[in-house]
């Protein structure tokens, strides 16, 4: 009877303090999750949290560099395509402000051209997913690789007619 009378407050005490658990009574285990989550490489001078490709400040752009990325073993024989004109400057701009950015965890293979952006002050180094099948591209970020960015249609049209049909 002594034995009862001890087994039923410990199971009480037991289903106590299991449902706390699951109810999140413990936050150490939920702040140390933060924690570990990876960020991403940003420069010391910029507020991250407020700094992403749709409100980069692209400035006295002077020069585009697109190159197209092949498998690693083979050589490119295609020169790097670069634009200075005003117009395809601003395209890519408009390109890359009006960016959105993809939810999740990204598991994308390799990058069809790197992009550079040369500006007065900054360089800008992105990846571009782009062919001919898909109807919109995909672009990252070079310091910011944890997120990929999706590009409407007609941007990713508009990149089609500068980067995929070459003079």
């Amino acid at each position: 009877m002594i034995k009862r009378k001890l087994l039923v407050p410990a199971a009480a005490i037991s289903i106590i303090l299991s449902l706390a658990g699951c109810t999140g009574g413990d936050n150490k285990d939920q702040s140390l999750q933060g924690n570990n989550s990876v960020h991403p490489v940003s420069n010391p001078n910029e507020d991250s949290s407020t700094q992403t490709i749709t409100n980069y400040d692209f400035e006295s752009v002077k020069k585009i560099t697109v190159t197209k990325l092949l498998n690693k073993t083979q050589e490119n024989p295609e020169a790097p395509m670069e634009y200075t004109d005003q117009e395809s400057i601003e395209m890519f701009v408009q390109t890359i402000h009006s960016a959105v950015p993809i939810p999740g965890i990204l598991n994308v293979s390799n990058a069809n051209y790197d992009i550079l952006i040369e500006s007065a002050k900054k360089k800008y180094a992105f990846q571009l997913w782009i062919n001919e099948e898909i109807e919109q591209a995909m672009i990252m970020d070079m310091r910011d690789t944890h997120t990929g960015y999706t590009l409407t249609k007609e941007a990713t049209a508009e990149l089609k007619k500068k980067v995929l049909m070459r003079p």
